[in-house]
């Protein structure tokens, strides 16, 4: 893969690398946890801002023991998004493009387009 004009400032940490896209103009800061056991989409000019965490598998918390399995599912990162500081995406949620996830945000489910959301569990704040 190649991306161009994109740059991660610091260390970052990354499981599953191969299963990573970035977009072109990307900024990706120190901190931040990319775990891609489901694919992580991320599109252009996408700035992640420290310590913020993309999370794309867990653990099926409807099962108890052994029965308990890890899942993974899609992340998805549209152009033009800005991710907050601390803030997390979680397995499944697509960030629509242009919108804003305010720090220490956990998003859970899809953020529309042009929307800046916040809280836990993220939640539509305003539209832009």
């Amino acid at each position: 893969m190649e991306s161009k004009f994109s740059r991660v400032l610091g260390r970052i940490f990354v499981h599953y690398p191969e299963k990573i896209f970035i977009g072109e103009k990307t900024t990706i800061n120190e901190g931040v946890i990319l775990s891609a056991r489901g694919k992580i989409i991320i599109g252009d000019n996408v700035h992640i801002s420290y310590g913020s965490i993309l999370t794309g598998g867990g653990l099926d918390v409807q099962k108890f023991g052994e029965e308990r399995k890890h899942f993974s599912e899609e992340i998805v990162i549209e152009d033009g998004a800005w991710i907050g500081s601390g803030a997390m995406i979680m397995p499944g949620a697509t960030i629509g493009h242009d919108s804003v996830v305010a720090a220490g945000a956990v998003v859970i489910e899809d953020v529309p387009p042009k929307s800046v959301v916040g809280g836990i569990p993220a939640k539509v704040i305003k539209n832009l």
